[in-house]
């Protein structure tokens, strides 16, 4: 894994690539509604041949989870997750965030 992190860049850039054995998905926070995918062979100019765009859906995920839980508590269906796995997820936020305050 590499991280790069800096204010001293001459155009502010907000990038995330995941390199894979088949290919490499890009984000580019200028165009944050669409996942670039690249892989198959190179070709003359070393790129890769085969290209592909995924649309990302707009809503946020913590938007979908608040729609959802507002839908149960008005009487609708039940949300994917329980109270159980949400304290769950919280517990482990925080062991996380424990775990980058302290000192190595």
């Amino acid at each position: 894994m590499a991280s790069e992190l800096s204010n001293r860049h001459a155009n502010r850039r907000r990038e995330l690539r995941l390199h894979c054995e088949r290919g490499v998905a890009s984000f580019d926070g200028a165009k944050p509604q669409v996942i670039e995918i690249a892989g198959g062979c190179s070709d003359n100019k070393l790129e890769a041949t085969e290209r592909r765009e995924q649309i990302l859906d707009p809503e946020t995920a913590l938007m979908r989870q608040l729609r959802d839980w507002l839908g149960f508590v008005s009487g609708g269906a039940e949300p994917r997750s329980d109270l159980a796995h949400a304290v769950e997820v919280v517990t482990r936020v925080e062991r996380m965030y424990a775990m980058a305050s302290t000192p190595p």
